[in-house]
Formats: C-alpha cells, structure tokens, sequence
C-alpha cells in the first residue's frame, strides 16, 4: 500500500470534507423546506391554509405553523374588517381610443369601433361616461380562495352590468 492509497491520502481526505460539506448543504436545505411555512401573518391579512388542497382552517394574524408545501399550502386574504378598492377599467375609455381622440381630426374622424369606447347611452339619449370604484370585503375565506382568480374578473362584470341597467 503506498502512500496515495494510504486512509490519510490527500484524496480520501478531500472526498470526506467534500461528503461533510454536502451533508451540510442537505441538512440546511432540508431544515429550510421544513420551516418554509413558518411565518407570521400581518394584523391586515389572514391566511386559509389547505392540507393536500383540501381546505383545512383560517389564520387570523400572528405566527402561522403550517407543514411545508406540498403537504400544507398557504393562501394569504385580506383580513375580516379590512375594506378593499378596486377600480374598474372595462367603463373607462380605452388607451387607443384616447390616442386616436388626440389626433382625429374631420379629415381623418375616429374608428366605429374606437367612438363609443368609455360611453354609456343612457335611456333619455344621454351620453354618459363613468369611472366607478367598487369597495368590498372578504366575508366568506373560503369561498374566496376556492374561486380564485375568477372573484375580480366576476366582479368586473357585475358592476359593468349594473352600471349598464342603470343608464338604460
């Protein structure tokens, strides 16, 4: 057995410090995962947890113990008296019938499908144009987080088709 081939070989000692630094690395990234849904709620926020998608429970602020994802996933929602704006874009005037507004001119008039952007015809044959602010709470978490992305576009809708009832 010569020297290179000895248990202190310059080889052998740089394959254990290599397996104890990748040990290292493994154990923090492990610990990291495991406390990755550990954290604290702000007083304006809540959190639905869902335990393998199923809704589990609601967490209002302060410290949240949640097991890490895939197992246990964190939804953050307004909180219970917290009142949220949202502005609604679909009544507005769009930005191409603004920049065509600012170069039309009798030679050149605007588009059909460009005129009546942002207008309502109300039902004295009024022309109207709204900018409409809707303000809300999040009353029932979990069917918030079980409609998702669908709640804002939903709301859009609502209030575009009311607003239009009311002009009629």
């Amino acid at each position: 057995m010569t020297e290179r081939d000895g248990p202190d070989s310059p080889w052998i000692q740089a394959g254990r410090l290599t397996f104890l630094a990748l040990y290292a690395v493994t154990v923090l990234a492990a610990l990291a995962w495991a406390f990755s849904n550990v954290r604290q709620i702000d007083p304006q926020n809540r959190a639905v947890v869902l335990h393998f998608g199923a809704l589990d429970r609601i967490q209002n602020a302060g410290l949240l113990l949640a097991w890490p994802q895939p197992f246990e996933q964190v939804v953050l929602l307004p909180a219970a008296d917290r009142v949220i704006e949202r502005r609604v874009e679909n009544l507005l005037r769009s930005e191409a019938a603004i920049q065509a507004d600012r170069v039309a001119s009798f030679a050149t008039p605007l588009s059909d499908a460009l005129a009546g952007s942002g207008y309502l015809l109300t039902g004295d044959a009024g022309v109207v144009q709204l900018d409409v602010r809707v303000f809300y709470k999040v009353t029932e978490p979990y069917a918030f987080v079980l409609q998702g992305e669908h709640v804002l576009p939903a709301l859009d809708r609502l209030v575009t088709r009311s607003a239009v009832a009311l002009t009629a």
